[in-house]
């Protein structure tokens, strides 16, 4: 796997800009075969191999040659699993941070009560700082959920910061397709909340602060198209891909540069499947993008990079919520309680209210 000699976080972009550049982050969710498996109702999941040292070894080569650092939102299950704990040691010896993704990727974890939620998340982080001797600072709940509980479990865990919000208007009709593909017998069990509760479309795009009764949290938001709030993250970009990759490519310049415009502070987002192909996974042949080879897909990764270390000053999430400490941002009160779930994906009551 490659290592990115003395990277310093975000410096090759900024030396090239003297600085004066727009931040954007990047990330990447590290979740394994088994992950989506479950998620998707499949009961053997944990019997599956692992995708990871796989994936890794073809993206950190990129990210190295683009001279940047990352955050990577590791589930805690996986540094259990063959191959995972070496995985996530390679990717923190090449110098990307290490933030937390839960313990075993539950799509409900968000509407798990505050005991539940707080051992799943502690668990997490003494396995990540086990394996690698850091503690993460940041959090990204799986399946963009959201809770009140969630948001007081992570303040009092001393969390830095949380990246779960996906400020699309897609989310119902993303559900639908997802569940789409589920087998019969899995949707009558009971189909995952996916996406995040759809009143989340109203969030903002640029970080904010929620407020809580336990005090205050950081909130960068996943970044979706300024103005018409559709995804814009990798597996998007590859999906559009799969039908031409020329629109994929100009539909990643035009929210890049629709960012860049309106100041907008971009997270972006990957996922293992945006460099893999069915080949490598046919039980994932459901998900979007995977008929095209992995080479074409690493290939539109680096492209799309590429126009972002360009324009952007591009580091981790941790950088960039230093970058924020001591500014003016929009709170948003976060009240309610946890609820159990609900077939329209509204599963975890997050009243939001007007910014302070």
């Amino acid at each position: 796997m490659s290592q990115a000699s003395g990277r310093q976080d975000g410096a090759t972009s900024s030396s090239r800009r003297g600085g004066r550049a727009p931040v954007a982050t990047l990330s990447l969710d590290l979740d394994d075969l088994w992950a989506y498996l479950r998620t998707h109702g499949e009961d053997d999941w944990d019997a599956s191999p692992t995708l990871l040292p796989r994936a890794v070894e073809r993206l950190l080569p990129v990210l190295d040659d683009l001279g940047v650092a990352i955050t990577v939102f590791v589930v805690g299950h996986d540094l259990e699993r063959p191959g995972g704990r070496d995985t996530v040691r390679a990717i923190a010896a090449a110098g990307h941070e290490l933030g937390s993704h839960s313990w075993l990727h539950r799509s409900d974890l968000s509407a798990l009560g505050p005991d539940g939620i707080a051992a799943d998340l502690a668990r997490t982080a003494d396995a990540i700082v086990d394996a690698t001797g850091r503690a993460p600072t940041g959090f990204r709940c799986p399946s963009f959920g959201m809770s009140p509980a969630l948001v007081d479990v992570l303040i009092r865990q001393g969390y830095t910061y949380d990246s779960s919000v996906l400020p699309t208007v897609l989310g119902p009709l993303l559900r639908v397709y997802y569940r789409a593909t589920m087998s019969a017998q899995a949707r009558r069990e009971g189909a995952p909340a996916l996406f995040g509760p759809s009143r989340n479309a109203l969030l903002p795009l640029q970080p904010f602060r929620w407020t809580a009764p336990a005090g205050e949290l950081l909130e960068l938001p996943v970044t979706t198209m300024p103005l018409a709030r559709i995804p814009m993250h990798m597996s998007y970009l590859q999906a559009l891909a799969a039908k031409s990759p020329a629109v994929a490519r100009a539909y990643a310049r035009t929210g890049l540069g629709m960012c860049r415009r309106l100041g907008v502070l971009t997270s972006f987002l990957l996922h293992p499947p945006d460099v893999l192909d069915v080949d490598d996974a046919p039980r994932l042949s459901y998900f979007p993008g995977m008929t095209q080879g992995w080479r074409a897909k690493v290939d539109l990764v680096r492209r799309t990079l590429e126009v972002m270390t360009s324009g952007f000053d591009v580091m981790t999430m941790a950088r960039a919520a230093q970058h924020l400490e001591g500014t003016t941002l929009p709170r948003r009160r976060v009240t309610g309680a946890p609820a159990a779930g609900s077939d329209d994906g509204d599963a975890h009551p997050t009243t939001v209210g007007p910014a302070s």
